[in-house]
Formats: C-alpha cells, structure tokens, sequence
C-alpha cells in the first residue's frame, strides 16, 4: 500500500457551456471531443488569481498578457453517452477568482460502471500571468510556466512541472516527481512522498525542499535561505550562498553533497552518524566529541554564512568550490 500524507478534496462546479469543435469518434478507440472555455470577469475587472480542479487528467497552465481565461480542452471516453456526460465549468467570482472544474456528471438512467481510466479530461489553460495560479489534481500531471505571482499545486499521483515562475510556490505530491526550473525571485515550499526533486537555476529568499522517499538534486541554486530533508534518498545541491545565508541539509539514509560558492565567510557543521564527513582542506575544521560534529570555517566577515549537513545511516560531503 502506498503510503499517501495529503488529502485532495475537490469542489467541482456543473453547468458552465462549451464551445464544442472538432469531433473524433473511433469507437475502437473510443470518442474524443476538443473544446474551448473562455471566461472573465465583468466590466473587464483584473483576475487575480485562478484554481483549476481536475480529477480527470493532466493540468497545463500558461501566463500571457490577456485578461482573460482561455481552456483547451481535450475529452476522451469509451463511447458518446459518457463522453456528453464530463463536463468542464468556468466560474468568475466578484473577488476577482475564476475556477475551473471537471467533472463526470451522474448518468440519467441505470448503467454500468465507467471502468476506471475510460474517461479523461486534459486542460490547458491560459491565464493572466500577474494572477496567482492553482491546481488540485487526483491521477494527472501538472506543468506551470511563465507566471509571476507564484503557484500552489498539489497532485496525489503524477509528476509537478514549474518553469519561469515567480513569487510563492508551494507544491506537495503524494506519488511522481517534481521539476523546477528558471525560478526568478521565488520561495519555494515543496513536499513529496514517493519521488524525486529536481531543482535547476533557481534564484531567491527560501527553499524548503522536503522528500520522504527519493532523492533531491539542486543546481545553480542561489538563494539566501535553504532547507533540504530526505527519509531515504540522496541530496546533492550546488549553488550559491549569501552573506548571513543559513543552509540546511539533512538526511536519515542518504549521502549528503553539497558544493557551494560563498560569498566573504562561512561557518559548519556537519555529522555523519555512520558514515564519513569531509570538509575542504582548505577549512579549519576539528572534531567536537561531545555533539559528535565536525566543526569548520572559512573566510573572514562579520556575517558569516551558516552551513548544516547531517546524515544518520550515509555520508556527507562538502565540496571545495571557488572558497
């Protein structure tokens, strides 16, 4: 049984019409049916922000420069009657939201049970990239790009695709991997169960980065404050770290790597319960018997940077880059 930390909870909304396109009906492939929602708000007010609940398939949201929603849609199903029976709903709110929901709506007459996986819905939506965008999906994937107000998505089992974003992003997945990349001034609150973390380019204040099982991988990473925490996976982070900076790496059975550029001083700890430690040469480090620690530090300054590496069951490793 897999273990699930998050609970969905989807609020769907019915009876929003669709512009109906193409239709591709193979019966031995089933029925498929394109669609185009368009929504806004009255009098052309500003959308602040929009949340997308799909529990049918995958979610794809992109900023642009209208203030407006456009949904692609893409409906699949095993035959007509089921298919005229999903249904996708755009709702404006006066506070400036718009939600978008999907659902299969109870068939009028006693049938059969739709098998599991015969029906899908895929979105892809075009939102304002000033507006704050979210996404709660069941089994699908979820890609964000190009949006400037941050993101807040959470998927029970699939992968999160975060590109060119800024502002807050928080993310937690029970079962798929997580991706972020080209972040420009974000913090980032990511969780996950079961899957790997990827973190490539990343500029800004705070990272919170947490995996129970998989591996965390970060390059070029620059951001003043880094949290990082595995059950069972390796952490490997290269980056860049402030003055005054605080990073935090720790893990209970993996290795622990980081290689970092430092601005003017920095000061650490690192402990390996059952592993080994390693420090630069170039460090004065010592060994504290009582806390079980290795100590050191490089560099002269009055705000020195602050460094933590810990491993229970694996190694750590701090990399001599550019001190």
């Amino acid at each position: 049984m897999r273990l699930l930390s998050i609970a969905l909870a989807f609020a769907v909304a019915f009876g929003a019409s669709t512009a109906r396109g193409d239709r591709d009906d193979r019966p031995k492939q089933g029925v498929v049916e394109h669609d185009i929602v368009r929504g806004g708000l009255e009098d052309d007010e500003a959308i602040k922000s929009v949340v997308v609940d799909n529990r049918l398939g995958n979610v794809e949201i992109e900023g642009h420069d209208k203030n407006e929603i456009v949904v692609i849609v893409v409906k699949r199903a095993p035959d007509q009657d089921t298919l005229n029976r999903l249904r996708v709903a755009l709702v404006s709110n006066p506070n400036g939201a718009i939600s978008i929901g999907t659902a299969l709506k109870a068939s009028a007459v006693e049938s059969r049970p739709v098998p599991a996986g015969s029906v899908r819905v895929d979105l892809v939506v075009r939102a304002p990239r000033t507006a704050k965008v979210g996404a709660r999906l069941w089994n699908g994937s979820v890609e964000v790009k190009s949006v400037d107000n941050g993101a807040d998505l959470t998927v029970n089992e699939g992968s999160i695709d975060v590109r060119h974003v800024s502002g807050a992003i928080k993310t937690q997945s029970a079962v798929g991997g997580q991706r972020f990349l080209e972040l420009i001034d974000a913090t980032i609150r990511a969780q996950a169960v079961h899957g790997d973390m990827n973190l490539d380019t990343i500029t800004g204040e705070e990272l919170e980065a947490t995996v129970h099982d998989g591996s965390v991988t970060g390059r070029n990473v620059r951001v003043s404050n880094a949290v990082v925490r595995t059950t069972t996976g390796d952490i490997t982070f290269h980056g860049e770290i402030k003055a005054g900076g605080v990073y935090r790496l720790a893990s209970v059975r993996g290795d622990v790597e980081l290689k970092v550029r430092v601005v003017g001083s920095v000061k650490v700890q690192a402990r390996a319960q059952k592993g080994t430690v390693s420090l630069p040469s170039s460090f004065e480090a010592r060994d504290d018997l009582e806390t079980g620690f290795v100590t050191g530090s490089f560099g002269t300054g009055k705000e020195a940077a602050q460094i933590s590496l810990r491993s229970t069951h694996g190694s750590v490793t701090l990399v001599d880059w550019d001190f």
